[in-house]
């Protein structure tokens, strides 16, 4: 059997997996075991579906060596950029100590594209384009830049007993995202529930929305299944919707109509990948809708 460790446990992707063990357990990828870090405290048992579960909390800065695992996966993020360099940094100096052969997903972000105009634009093989990153404003740019940089030290990693995957991720749909507040979705449903407005400042931006269930199995399926030392692969759903369409499927399903106000704003902003790679490399799919994942939220 597996142990399974999860850096920055508390955030969506630790969340995420947390719910899906709780719905289905991970006998299918063989792992009874689960160390979660993190600063933040996380109410769980200490087993579920014959999983253990240990929850250390603790800042990565302070941790000296990690725990044996067969899988680790990355999901600390800062929202301060040199802090999260920092912790990254101090994980790269743990992973060059690790003994044993290991498969280590770091979550980084579609963002490293920069501003995209279509699908064939994130394609994993081709080069970033700083130049693109660079025509973000200034919290995305730095956030991008910060993700490419953390990309390349990942590549400088020189321990053969690693098996390393950067997972460029896009968005995301859950009942975790309605408590975060930088989504225009989470925006969208929360303004609904309260009876306000919706204002929607670029209804041409376009996006796609992967459920937490689907995003859980590509996590796991990938950290399981890769043999290569070093790979990309964008994490996401293909499904694509824009803004002014998304706000009027969510204000349907309240009836609310007239509260819905657009703001006569051009620009693009194109925020879909494409997943050719993970579909035949991995046989991953999304098999949640985009319909079935919105209700499933607005239900809660």
């Amino acid at each position: 059997m597996k142990t399974l460790l999860i850096l920055g446990a508390s955030g969506f992707f630790g969340q995420s997996l947390i719910d899906y063990t709780k719905k289905f357990g991970l006998k299918k990828w063989s792992i009874n075991k689960v160390i979660l870090i993190s600063r933040r405290k996380i109410k769980i048992k200490k087993k579920i579906r014959k999983v253990q579960i240990i929850h250390l909390r603790k800042e990565i800065k302070k941790i000296k060596f990690l725990p044996k695992a067969d899988y680790i996966f990355y999901f600390i993020n800062e929202h301060n950029q040199k802090k999260s360099l920092d912790s990254f940094k101090k994980f790269n100096s743990l992973i060059k100590n690790i003994k044993e052969k290991t498969s280590i997903l770091f979550t980084s972000s579609g963002a490293v594209y920069g501003l995209i105009k279509n699908k064939k634009e994130t394609n994993e093989s081709k080069k970033i384009n700083t130049n693109k990153i660079d025509k973000f404003n200034n919290y995305k740019k730095k956030y991008a830049l910060n993700k490419y940089k953390m990309e390349n030290i990942l590549k400088k990693t020189n321990n053969k007993k690693l098996i390393i995957s950067i997972l460029r991720c896009f968005t995301f749909i859950g009942k975790e995202i309605l408590l975060r507040k930088q989504y225009a979705i989470s925006d969208f449903i929360n303004s609904i529930k309260s009876k306000n407005k919706i204002v929607v400042k670029n209804p041409l931006s376009t996006r796609s929305y992967m459920n937490p269930i689907d995003l859980s199995e590509w996590l796991l399926t990938i950290a399981s299944k890769s043999n290569s030392l070093y790979q990309i692969v964008n994490v996401g759903s293909d499904h694509e919707i824009n803004m002014k369409n998304l706000s009027k499927k969510i204000s349907k399903k309240y009836d609310r109509n007239s509260q819905v106000f657009f703001k006569a704003n051009k620009d693009k902003d194109y925020y879909v990948p494409t997943i050719q790679k993970a579909k035949i490399k991995f046989r991953l799919r999304n098999r949640f809708s985009f319909d079935k994942s919105l209700d499933d939220i607005l239900n809660i």
